[in-house]
């Protein structure tokens, strides 16, 4: 449904999609800036272009990250000078920002306090929020604090006082990915951009989306440039990501002034802009100038310029050959070449397909005696069984496949091996309901006893752990809470705590996270996948939240609620406002032009693109679109669920003739999608796993 993605920079082998930032916006802030006398402020929407204009604050008291679009609308402002501000209130000057959390908890006041402050901003109360931050507040988050204090501090125009409290500590090395992006665009209204790239570049170190990450650099960059450092800029701008950077590039580009950048500067941000003839001429025009100790890069930039269509490599030529002799010269040619392993496969693979059954089966032999993976194990084994019963053989056949399916970890070519002892050849079925997740105290007893099993990590405090995450759901700033619990997900030591938070998290309907850490609780084990662990961590790893509005999702479009599941596990990891760097948003990563379609289609009034992250349209949506190419490509899951990932149009391009499922994974030519289908069908038997088992707890 979308182009190629990166895996998410969370647990590696899971594919996942991602993008910048989602913006929430409260009434009663606003009101607080008109109430204390603030400038008019335009709130940009979601339909905002490219800009230069004067970056603009909106005080949003959850504080999240912006759209696509609404970054570039409030990211790209010129460097104005801040206007007189008016007189500060004694309170707000007069109190500092707490220091950075001790061992000695907050008293209740304290916290109290904290909600009053969130409570007074939501009803934009000027007095009481003053009132607030001029009482003792909870050290433990310091950071939300002293943004908060720069946030009012903006918003009745004290810009230098926002500086201060922006420059704390605990703003600057915050563990809240969330809080960082929103310090930085405050940063930015204050006008201190130095300070501004400091707290985008922090975001972008912290737990997230590979997308948003590169966006937070890439406003960095931007922030630099406004500052004037356009060394640094340049800098992040080479390191990003080329899919996102070249709009950014432009801007940096075009805040440059000739006296403030060196002619080579100015073709590196062109050459990044994708402007490549201004690039070259730029280059050729420092060349003329004389570039000094430069000479060399410039050089070297005109000639990556300049060069011809690159030569295929040997595995390039292995595969447009396609033919046994080809996979076996590399094999000879490149014995340490890591995809030595997978000509080997493919030179059987040839074999099989030409109907050479033993030849197959014999290099298929031969290859496991130096295969040291337990997933490249299982592939061979599979399709040495498949060969064995294409020439039949059923008893070595059956052998094989059982073989096959003991492998650990469990793999794509294990299951698939289980599915064929089963009787499946083609993708199983996943039944019409979703029974709930099993998260009885037998099952959480039996996890806890499976990690103090394994684990060697002293314990950590797992009531500290989850303090700041449950003070954060508490004052009803979810997304605050959600990063905290991403960053804790991914970075804490102690296996039982992270346990802890992947409980917290399904309790409080965080279905991403609890996903997270089912996931890496399996990846640091002995078991390495969730399929070889407990249910209680199976059922963490695979959440059933959205349950149903995803079976009546799947009862409206024919489409069973487990392969919905599934793809919402692969697409956004139950994360609603998942964005793609192609601009797919969504639980099921719809694009907003095959959203409009849709929605035209199914008689959606109002739609607009930022609709795709709500729930139930999303899993209608993708439900919808499933159902398209189930019918386009009837019986054939496999198929349709390639065609869900890379198009419809694609997986025809792509003329592979075979009724065989097998055969149409292994053969499609793009690694993208072929990974995809073999997640998505993993992650279909996780669930129908977690089926068998709730029948049996139950």
């Amino acid at each position: 449904m979308h182009p190629p993605r990166q895996s998410f920079g969370a647990p590696p082998g899971i594919v996942l999609v991602e993008w910048p930032f989602v913006y929430f916006r409260y009434l009663g802030v606003i009101a607080l800036l008109i109430l204390s006398g603030c400038a008019a402020v335009a709130v940009p929407t979601p339909t905002a272009t490219l800009t230069s204009a004067k970056p603009v604050l909106d005080l949003s008291r959850v504080a999240v990250e912006l759209t696509a679009t609404t970054v570039r609308a409030t990211a790209t402002g010129a460097g104005t000078p801040t206007p007189a501000a008016p007189p500060i209130p004694t309170p707000l000057l007069s109190a500092t920002a707490p220091a950075a959390a001790t061992s000695v908890p907050s008293a209740p006041d304290a916290w109290q306090n904290l909600a009053r402050l969130e409570q007074a901003l939501d009803d934009a109360n000027t007095g009481v929020a003053l009132e607030a931050l001029a009482s003792p507040l909870p050290a433990e988050v310091a950071d939300l604090v002293a943004l908060r204090r720069a946030e009012v501090a903006m918003a009745i125009g004290g810009a230098e006082t926002a500086r201060r409290a922006l420059a704390d500590p605990a703003i600057v090395a915050t563990s809240n990915r969330v809080i960082a992006l929103r310090a930085a665009e405050v940063a930015q209204v204050a006008g201190d951009w130095a300070l501004a790239g400091r707290l985008f570049l922090r975001a972008a170190d912290l737990v997230a989306w590979r997308a948003v990450k590169q966006e937070a650099s890439l406003r960095a960059a931007l922030a630099f440039a406004r500052g004037g450092n356009f060394g640094r800029a340049i800098g992040i701008l080479r390191q990003s990501d080329a899919r996102l950077r070249s709009d950014f590039a432009e801007l940096v580009l075009a805040e440059a002034q000739p006296a403030q950048i060196a002619t080579l500067d100015r073709a590196v941000l062109a050459f990044l802009a994708g402007r490549r003839t201004n690039a070259k001429a730029l280059i050729e025009t420092a060349l003329s100038e004389g570039a000094g100790a430069r000479e060399a890069e410039a050089r070297s930039m005109l000639a990556e310029l300049t060069a011809a269509t690159p030569v295929p490599g040997p595995w390039a030529r292995a595969l447009a050959e396609n033919n046994v002799e080809a996979f076996a010269r590399f094999r000879a040619e490149n014995p340490g070449d890591a995809r030595a392993a997978d000509a080997y496969f493919r030179e059987g693979l040839a074999h099989f397909l030409a109907d050479r059954q033993a030849d197959a089966r014999r290099v298929w032999s031969a290859a496991l005696a130096s295969e040291s993976t337990s997933a490249g194990r299982a592939r061979l084994l599979y399709w040495r069984a498949r060969s064995a019963e294409e020439a039949g053989n059923t008893v070595e056949a059956q052998g094989g496949f059982d073989q096959a399916s003991r492998t650990r970890p469990t793999s794509y070519y294990a299951v698939r091996a289980a599915d064929r002892l089963a009787g499946h050849r083609g993708w199983p079925s996943g039944g019409t309901r979703i029974p709930p997740p099993i998260f009885t105290e037998t099952a959480r007893a039996a996890a806890l006893r499976w990690v103090e099993g394994w684990t060697q990590v002293p314990a950590e405090d797992r009531v500290r752990a989850l303090l700041r995450p449950k003070a954060l759901s508490d004052l009803a700033v979810r997304r605050m809470g959600a990063a905290e619990l991403d960053q804790s997900i991914e970075t804490v030591a102690d296996p039982r705590v992270l346990l802890a938070l992947g409980h917290f998290a399904e309790e409080n309907g965080y279905h991403h996270a609890a996903a997270r850490a089912g996931a890496r609780l399996a990846r640091i084990s002995p078991a390495v996948s969730p399929l070889d662990a407990p249910v209680g961590i199976l059922s963490l790893a695979y959440p059933r939240g959205y349950a149903d509005q995803t079976v009546l999702a799947g009862q409206r479009h024919d489409v069973g609620p487990y392969l919905l599941l599934a793809l919402i596990r692969q697409e956004s990891l139950f994360d609603e406002r998942a964005l793609s760097p192609s601009g797919a948003r969504g639980l099921t990563q719809v694009m907003p032009a095959t959203g409009a379609e849709i929605a035209t289609a199914a008689r959606v009034a109002d739609f607009q693109e930022l609709r795709l992250e709500e729930p139930a349209l999303s899993i209608d949506f993708g439900a919808r679109y499933l159902a398209v190419q189930l019918t386009a490509f009837p019986g054939d899951v496999f198929r349709a669920v390639a065609a869900y990932n890379a198009g419809g149009g694609a997986v025809r391009r792509w003329g592979i003739a075979s009724a065989d499922p097998d055969i149409f994974v292994e053969l499609i030519p793009v690694a993208e999608p072929q990974a995809y289908v073999r997640a998505l069908y993993l992650h279909h038997a996780a669930y129908r796993a977690l089926d068998r088992l709730t029948a049996v707890a139950s």
